[in-house]
């Protein structure tokens, strides 16, 4: 114990004191007492200076007979909300009274009350509550919590009864003494701790590299140049995690967020973060898509990309000049391996230092609208690199300084960045995209190369904000957060204005740094992976956590960016398997420090890249679905295996597979050997066709496939419809792939309707027999009925069991325009 007189390691909330309703804000709030504690020298727990048994401690040597002497009382505010129908927001403030500013409008993480808002604002839904002397009762949707008054402690339950969540305050060591109170807070600081259930499981926090399943880790949410994916760092985080017992929790922090799963006390997951509030969502829900739709309803969905930015994306660091670019785009022509976006990195720039003052080097590259002619002859856009730093010996940067549309350090000047240097080694200043007039002014330097005809950037770091960074929204005020992870946001946010501004099209925007809501400006890639088959493993692992955390569009460097030593790229066989990851992720993008182009690989490789970039656009119709159902509902286009089960514990734990879409099974194979490789496959449940080699399989089971390098694992949902293109990238442009003649794929399953997302509205399918009747026998299926908004099938196909192909002829539905317009 410590001596009278010393000041307590925090205080923890021992009871409520005072329960009210505010009908105007739709909110409850709790007065709280919170008494000083101290940790234990030596051991595990805290203690207070209140009487053992109030603690509920058996009287020891550490308590002694002057407890009393030490105790030390704060009051502290906590109010529940409802911002949707199975949302609650707990907003514990530590000090008496809760203020608005305690809700963090001006971050841009809730897009409906920030500076950055795109969405109309939500309806917050009513509370219902019942208090007593004993515990409060507050009923949200299938939720209910209830807090206890005295001692302080609160579960969070679901219609069906089960408790899916409890506060943590009571777990405790062998003399009783607890080990981390439900919640907590200390100079600067707040944190709370909820109950780990036996085999619970928690995903999510951000592009983290390591496994999916986060339980026994420590982890940071904070963005960073991490200088590489399995460094231990993070280019993207986000403060959000999903319990496999049917809850979800964003925390609405600027961060660093520290998540402990079990590391230090293993039935305790302990969240804490800087500030004097702890702002907690819980999103419930009958499964995670229920939940991820609310998670994307509060913090915003990503809007549609155009066809072209479904396609592949050629790239390398970097082309030197005007022919070496169109070399890399005459070479895909020449290979017949199709590409709809060439990107130029850094090289593009007069000054190539790792900043960007948007000087078109000419000597390198000629005229920009003659360079993007010539691209669109050989039908492919061109994309820009671009960052938000500024070299100080640029025009640009003087410019900026003195219009105060920098980011500055405590003193007042110009912040500088962290992480990867410069090549001459100078500083680099950040602008300032928390200053309207920045925004307007970096807009503006895009315009004459949107103008030129450029279709989009690719906005790389971001991440390396120092934390003494000042931001002019916080100028006026007492400087309360670090903005480092909020940084992506507003950045991101500008650039997609910009090409929204200078296109006539939604805007796509390929982004490295992420926070929490960067499903709004998609899409973004995974960083600088390293060219191994552990990297490839890594960039999975990375993209799943992602998918959970900003639901969204994410692709990755096809083949990894770097090697283990400078000059190194990956083995053919390893860029072979890699290429067939990236081929069917959400965006595919070959990118890395060497050249990425399939001819230097050898002809085998080019032989099978051809063939699974065909596959991918071939499934452009269904990737255009799964994209337009992400920005509709939430639910990513690439799906966690949780998302499919979200009852069976072993799908919280696969970070090997994943579904792309709704009906696609997708294993990619970490390998770099030239011989056959066999694959565990989790075959969830149903009957599946594995697309490429015609093998079936029922689930929910363990399967194990060996393929040869030109095969992975791929099945798709028996019953399912697979809307396909019904030409090849050569003979009709992304958009008219996916906008009409479409071929309608059907593997024999059990009976279902298909809905397919479509630009005019909702496709509907389902096999029939010669009455018109659903039907699942292959021998009694005749047709597909075809329901659709506007005519996009052509043609559909059976796949037999015995491999064979047979027609079906299309029976179309019309729907009357009150039904498209419902569905639309």
């Amino acid at each position: 114990m410590p001596e009278p007189g010393e000041g307590p390691d925090g205080f923890l909330v021992r009871e409520i004191v005072q329960v009210a309703g505010r009908e105007a804000l739709a909110s409850l709030t709790l007065q709280a007492a919170a008494v000083g504690y101290w940790n234990i020298p030596g051991s595990p727990g805290v203690v207070t200076g209140e009487p053992a048994a109030v603690q509920g401690v058996r009287r020891g040597p550490q308590l002694g007979g002057r407890v009393e002497a030490y105790m030390v009382e704060q009051e502290a505010t906590i109010v529940i909300r409802r911002p949707g129908p199975n949302i609650l927001r707990l907003t514990l403030t530590a000090r008496r009274g809760w203020r608005p500013s305690d809700d963090g409008d001006r971050w841009g993480m809730l897009p409906q009350s920030s500076p950055l808002r795109r969405l109309a604002a939500p309806t917050t839904a009513p509370l219902e509550w019942t208090t007593d002397p004993d515990a409060t009762l507050i009923q949200a949707g299938n939720a209910r919590l209830r807090v206890a008054h005295s001692p302080f402690a609160w579960t969070l339950t679901t219609s069906g009864g089960g408790e899916a969540a409890a506060s943590g305050g009571g777990t405790r060591q062998a003399m009783g003494f607890p080990l981390a109170p439900a919640l907590r807070f200390g100079e600067g600081w707040v944190s709370a701790s909820l109950a780990l259930r036996p085999f619970e499981v928690i995903c999510g926090m951000g592009e983290q590299a390591g496994p999916v399943a986060k339980n026994g880790q420590r982890l940071v949410a904070a963005v960073g140049d991490a200088m590489g994916t399995g460094t231990g760092l993070t280019y993207k985080a986000a403060p959000l995690f999903h319990s496999s017992e049917g809850y979800s929790l964003f925390v609405h922090s600027p961060g660093p967020v520290e998540f402990d799963v079990g590391a230090r006390f293993s039935s305790v997951l302990q969240v804490t973060c800087p500030g004097h509030v702890l702002d907690l969502f819980f999103f419930t829900g009958d499964g995670l898509s229920d939940r991820l739709e609310s998670y994307t309803e509060l913090t915003g969905r990503m809007n549609p990309v155009p066809p072209w930015a479904l396609g592949v994306w050629m790239s390398r660091c970097r082309y030197r000049d005007r022919r070496e670019l169109l070399e890399a785009a005459g070479g895909m022509r020449q290979h017949g391996i199709a590409c709809d976006v060439m990107h130029l990195d850094p090289s593009w720039l007069e000054r190539d230092v790792l900043s960007c003052d948007f000087e078109w080097n000419k000597e390198r590259f000629g005229d920009p609208a003659e360079l993007v002619d010539e691209m669109r002859s050989l039908g492919m856009k061109l994309s820009l690199w671009e960052c938000p730093y500024l070299d100080p010996l640029s025009p640009l940067a003087g410019q900026a300084a003195s219009a105060d549309m920098l980011l500055r350090d405590a003193s007042g000047n110009p912040a500088e960045v962290t992480g990867t240097f410069s090549r001459d080694g100078r500083p680099r200043w950040i602008v300032d995209f928390t200053n309207p007039a920045a925004r307007r002014w970096w807009r503006e330097l895009h315009e004459p190369l949107l103008k030129a005809g450029v279709s989009t950037f690719t906005a790389d770091f971001g991440d390396g904000i120092p934390d003494s960074a000042v931001p002019h929204i916080e100028r006026t005020k007492s400087r309360s957060a670090t903005w480092r992870n909020l940084y992506p946001l507003w950045y991101h946010a500008t650039v997609s204005a910009a090409i929204a501004e200078g296109r006539r099209e939604p805007p796509v925007l390929l982004a490295r740094s992420g926070w929490a809501g960067s499903q709004r400006s998609p899409a973004q890639w995974s960083g600088d992976a390293e060219s191994t088959p552990s990297g490839m493993a890594t960039t999975l692992r990375a993209g799943l956590s992602w998918a959970l955390s900003a639901p969204g569009m994410w692709g990755h460097d096809i083949g990894g960016f770097f090697g283990p030593y400078p000059g190194d790229e990956p083995s053919p066989e390893l860029y072979v398997r890699w290429s067939q990851f990236g081929c069917l992720s959400p965006l595919t993008r070959f990118h890395g420090l060497t050249a990425r182009e399939p001819w230097y690989f050898g002809e085998r490789a080019v032989d099978i890249v051809r063939r699974f970039v065909d596959l991918r656009y071939s499934l452009l119709p269904y990737l255009q679905s799964a994209m337009l159902t992400a920005c509709a509902t939430g639910i990513p286009v690439m799906r966690p295996m949780p998302i499919e089960m979200p009852d069976e514990l072993i799908a919280w734990q696969l970070d090997s597979q994943y579904l792309l879409g709704p009906d696609i099974l997708v294993v990619p194979v970490c390998s770099d050997s030239v011989d056959e490789v066999e694959v565990p496959v989790v075959v969830p449940p149903g009957s599946w066709v594995d697309i490429l080699s015609g093998e079936a399989a029922t689930g929910l089971a363990l399967a194990k496939r060996r393929v040869p390098l030109e095969r992975i694992p791929l099945l798709v949902r028996g019953g399912a419809v697979i809307a396909m293109a019904g030409r090849t990238r050569s003979e009709a442009d992304a958009a008219e792939l996916t906008g009409s003649g479409w071929i309608l794929h059907l593997w024999p399953g059990p009976a279902r309707e298909t809905f397919v997302r479509d630009t005019a509205g909702v496709c509907r399918y389902r096999p029939s027999d010669v009455h018109g009747r659903i039907c699942d026998d292959p021998d009694e299926i005749t047709s597909i009925v075809v329901d659709e908004p506007v005519a996009r099938a052509a043609r559909g196909l059976l796949h037999m069991p015995d491999g064979t192909v047979r027609d079906l002829s299309l029976i179309r539905v019309r729907r009357s325009r009150s039904e498209l317009c419902g569905e639309g």
